[in-house]
């Protein structure tokens, strides 16, 4: 699909907004070794362990010219620590922000995240997976890939899966070559489904510790390996032209999706096809919003579906953000949310604005191109 992508930027009046980091979650089960492969990463031994803690604080990472630790605390406190070593009563913190010296991470943001063994997702935690960029999934090299693990992975929001790493952790546990290339094997065929690459780390902490100097220990480390993997992803994502000014309100979600909505009545000589459009709306799992908006006036000519008065204000950004020419899609990510235009034959704008981590950009851009076909074919 021929489509461009752009994700919101101040309106004007307000100061130029930075292009936020990569958002990286580092994720597994209990002792999986999530810390081993942030370490490798950083090529240090820097992410706090939590040996066997029930809850422990989720732990951000990323590159700054002046290291130091937010920890944040129960009840709204907070404390600033030179390093995070510093901090006495960690493990009864609720997050840990960490800046490093690692300019080798500049532009990524590592998030490690832990999971209950009752196998579900809390919500806070889907809430963080659904802003993330990019999915590490650790394993231990000698049960890897278990059903707990599958099951976790497949209630994560589905655009995670398309830039995913599986790493085999203890990776230098598997003394002979075949056995590596026998847990590979399997590993291609079974999580294919959700993982795009595979990294075996062996990240012993004095090989990390060495890889801050040496290149072969990075190496064997397996940290240079999910490295290259996630530059590789985060390039794919940087392609994205990153920001765009809209001289409009962007729309603001309120409510859940799905809810109903007290469409107008349809009437008119295209009641008929606008019909048939609602209809197919409401068979979609995650639509916020629907419309077809006037090209020139940004009026919503038809809403589809969601609320009316959000699918006004969507029909106003929309005719704002469209760009490029009538074989373009335009795509914009609004806080998290995706909103995808495509004009029709008659010179107006159909457009969908989709729910993070419900709809794909590829789904929600072949439901448009479905709709904008049935509406172009209208009598």
């Amino acid at each position: 699909m021929n489509a461009r992508n752009m994700t919101l930027m101040a309106q004007p009046g307000q100061p130029p907004v930075a292009r936020r980091p990569v958002r990286v979650v580092v994720c597994g089960e209990v002792n999986s070794g999530k810390s081993s492969a942030i370490n490798a990463l950083a090529r240090a031994n820097v992410s706090p362990a939590f040996f066997g803690l029930d809850r422990r604080p989720v732990v951000r990472l990323r590159h700054g010219p002046r290291p130091h630790a937010i920890v944040d605390f129960p009840g709204g406190r907070s404390e600033l620590h030179d390093r995070i070593e510093s901090c006495p009563n960690l493990a009864e913190a609720t997050s840990c922000q960490m800046v490093i010296d690692a300019p080798h991470l500049a532009g990524l943001e590592l998030i490690e995240l832990s999971f209950p063994e009752d196998g579900r997702i809390p919500p806070e935690t889907m809430q963080i997976l659904a802003e993330a960029d990019l999915l590490v999934w650790t394993t231990i090299a000698s049960q890897a890939w278990r059903l707990t693990e599958r099951n976790l992975v497949a209630q994560m929001p589905r655009p995670l899966h398309q830039r995913a790493t599986l790493v085999v952790t203890r990776g230098d546990k598997l003394r002979l070559a075949a056995d590596i290339r026998r847990v590979h094997r399997r590993l291609i065929v079974e999580a294919c489904e959700f993982f795009d690459a595979v990294v075996f780390m062996g990240a012993a902490k004095r090989t990390i510790e060495a890889s801050a100097e040496s290149e072969e220990s990075y190496i064997r480390s397996g940290g240079r390996d999910l490295a290259t993997a996630l530059r590789g992803f985060a390039a794919q994502i940087a392609a994205i032209p990153g920001r765009l000014d809209i001289a409009a309100p962007a729309p603001r979600p309120v409510g859940a999706p799905g809810r109903p909505a007290a469409l107008p009545p349809v009437e008119g000589p295209d009641a008929e096809a606008v019909q048939a459009l609602r209809d197919w709306v409401a068979g979609m799992n995650g639509i916020l919003a629907a419309g077809i908006a006037d090209a020139e006036t940004g009026d919503c000519l038809h809403p589809l579906g969601g609320a009316p008065e959000l699918a006004a204000s969507t029909a106003t950004f929309a005719r704002a953000a469209r760009t490029g020419d009538a074989a373009e899609d335009t795509m914009v990510e609004i806080d998290g949310h995706q909103l995808v235009i495509r004009p029709t034959e008659d010179g107006q704008l159909l457009f969908l604005l989709c729910q993070s981590g419900k709809i794909t950009r590829s789904i929600a851009g072949a439901a448009l191109a479905r709709m904008v076909r049935l509406w172009d074919q209208r009598d």
